[in-house]
């Protein structure tokens, strides 16, 4: 049996009638294919997860599932991120970010596997209390780019360094640099409670995190875009099926 793997869904306030069939004013939950993809590729069933307004709501939806993808989206709240507004900030949803958090912690509460992508991971530093760096280009050269609007979401950008001894040591390895592709501007300055660094960028950016018992990880990078043509980036997603399976046992 395969396991089921649980993406929440993101919120999209559907004012132009575009994804509602025509009905005004619609809120409607979807989440990218890559991400769905991904999973598949890896050996999971994936299911999406509507919004939760509690802790109790998180926890029974996932009871009965086996893994949680966090994927991608807009940059996270002031309330989750800690960094107030400013003339960087993105567009964000309040109510997205609470919901994700809550299935964040249910999955540690019950010690199953997380893997967090791009914003996911940094919802994941968020739910255990680490902090934010508000916008790479502020404190940075422009040696590394971390971000650019023109280019193929498999388009790669830069490369991390993993760190040994890591769940990521045992799917990337850790004599050669990763290729990744990248599409952020905010980033972890410190790794939240239980967190560790897992890999880094050329310039020192966190790039990934894990907790110390390599069930819940992060990557900063954007592997549903790559596995396709780079067996590295799906073997990530294999081996995250594979922790959700044995949590199945």
């Amino acid at each position: 049996m395969k396991p089921v793997i649980g993406v929440p869904m993101d919120l999209i306030h559907d004012i132009d009638c575009i994804m509602s069939g025509g009905l005004p004013d619609m809120m409607i939950a979807d989440t990218p294919m890559e991400t769905i993809d991904g999973i598949r590729a890896g050996g999971g069933m994936a299911v999406g997860l509507p919004l939760v307004w509690g802790e109790e709501q998180a926890m029974e939806v996932c009871r009965r599932i086996d893994g949680l993808v966090v994927p991608v989206g807009q940059d996270l709240s002031p309330e989750a991120s800690g960094v107030p507004v400013n003339g960087h900030s993105g567009v964000f949803c309040v109510r997205k970010d609470r919901s994700d958090i809550y299935y964040i912690k249910a999955m540690k509460a019950l010690d199953k596997p997380v893997l967090g992508l791009c914003r996911g991971m940094q919802l994941m530093n968020a739910a255990a209390g680490g902090s934010m760096i508000k916008h790479l280009p502020d404190i940075l050269d422009e040696s590394e780019v971390h971000s650019s609007p023109v280019v193929p979401t498999d388009y790669i950008l830069h490369q991390v360094w993993i760190e040994e001894h890591t769940q990521l040591a045992l799917v990337y390895g850790t004599k050669e640099p990763v290729d990744v592709n990248s599409f952020h501007h905010m980033a972890i300055e410190k790794p939240g409670e239980g967190y560790l660094v897992a890999a880094r960028s050329r310039d020192g950016v966190i790039e990934a995190i894990e907790d110390e018992s390599g069930k819940r990880i992060g990557v900063q990078w954007h592997p549903e875009c790559l596995f396709k043509e780079r067996e590295e980036h799906r073997k990530l997603f294999e081996r995250f099926v594979e922790l959700a399976r044995e949590g199945m046992k």
